[in-house]
């Protein structure tokens, strides 16, 4: 998806950018509940199409209520704690979580592929009887993908906060909630041990993102074909 919406501005300056379309996570959260989140929302009061869960991480003991998604879905069968009524749950948390880094990463494409555009090589691409699209998504998007990946990089680490207003604003039972709940009992083992995940995770994507960086890196591809 961020590709997408970095290549769309890229062939088309003058359109939409997608700098526009950034917003503060609890802001977002909130402003989904409001929107698409129960039946008190705007999306089901002006529509009347069925409105998204808010809160927990499933269906428990009740049935799912009139003019939901829940049982839109589950019309002659029970839903209750099935993968679906997961995933259902989790539309409004995805967004949420989602919505920040995918802007971030699709305004890093959006001025690499200007920037690669801008060379004479590109430029004279059509000339040449190259395509306009195709010089954009295979050489263009080539030159980008480093720096994407420096970027996704960059924006994980705040992936760990952002888990915890989104578990907090959709009351979600997750790794969040435990953590904060350990720091309020003072239980410093679980404390310590979310804290070593996070870090692991962490170091985890940054070998990651330097091994995909050395496979995509014009200049190894050429190391590696000479040897």
């Amino acid at each position: 998806r961020c590709g997408s919406a970095g290549l769309t501005p890229a062939e088309n300056p003058s359109g939409f950018s997608p700098g526009s379309v950034n917003n503060p996570l609890f802001c977002l959260s909130l402003l989904l509940i409001i929107v698409f989140g129960g039946n008190q929302s705007l999306w089901y009061r002006w529509t009347g199409l069925p409105y998204l869960p808010t809160g927990s991480s499933m269906l428990l003991a009740s049935a799912p209520a009139e003019g939901s998604l829940l049982a839109l879905v589950g019309q002659g069968w029970d839903i209750r704690g099935s993968w679906l009524d997961t995933a259902i749950h989790l539309i409004l948390p995805l967004l949420a979580l989602s919505a920040a880094p995918i802007t971030q990463w699709s305004r890093t494409v959006h001025e690499s592929l200007t920037a690669a555009l801008r060379h004479d090589t590109l430029r004279m691409a059509p000339g040449k009887g190259l395509l306009a699209r195709t010089a954009l998504y295979c050489r263009a998007l080539c030159n980008a993908c480093p720096l994407l990946l420096l970027e996704v990089h960059r924006t994980l680490p705040t992936l760990v906060s952002a888990l915890l207003i989104v578990e907090i604003t959709f009351n979600w039972q997750g790794m969040g909630q435990i953590y904060i709940r350990a720091l309020g009992s003072s239980d410093y083992p679980v404390v310590i041990a979310f804290l070593l995940l996070s870090t692991e995770w962490l170091l985890m994507t940054a070998l990651s993102k330097d091994i995909l960086a050395f496979f995509l890196s014009r200049q190894n591809a050429v190391l590696l074909a000479n040897r």
